[in-house]
């Protein structure tokens, strides 16, 4: 059993330790099931130094082989504030659409700034 992220503080010093210092964007998943036990953490793409493409067809592979219930959306912005843009944006409505079909709920995208503070979609009213 993988631990529950149980509080925002704790999810925000995960994301801070693992993506903060990238000089490159990557692009994660945190897939969780019916009880927000995270069943893995996985890297789905690094990107170049302002971008990283998504492949739909692969998030929703993984979070169904995964049987998640619950996916939390992760990237850096390496060399800019957290804000997000507007790719980011219609990715994230693009994402949860698709997922939503296949009864997967997108819980939050969240981005990472170089200095190592967290723009939440959910948070902004996004998502």
């Amino acid at each position: 059993h993988k631990p529950i992220i149980s509080s925002w503080k704790e999810l925000c010093d995960y994301c801070q330790i693992i993506m903060s210092n990238l000089k490159e964007e990557q692009f994660r998943i945190l897939f969780l099931d019916k009880t927000h036990h995270l069943i893995a953490d996985e890297l789905i793409k690094n990107g170049g130094i302002e971008n990283v493409e998504i492949d739909l067809k692969i998030i929703i592979k993984k979070s169904l082989n995964f049987f998640a219930t619950s996916i939390i959306l992760l990237h850096n912005h390496p060399n800019l504030d957290c804000k997000p843009s507007k790719a980011d944006i219609v990715n994230t409505k693009n994402i949860s659409v698709a997922l939503k079909i296949v009864g997967i709920q997108v819980y939050d995208h969240l981005i990472v700034g170089k200095d190592g503070q967290i723009f939440s979609f959910k948070s902004e009213g996004l998502l």
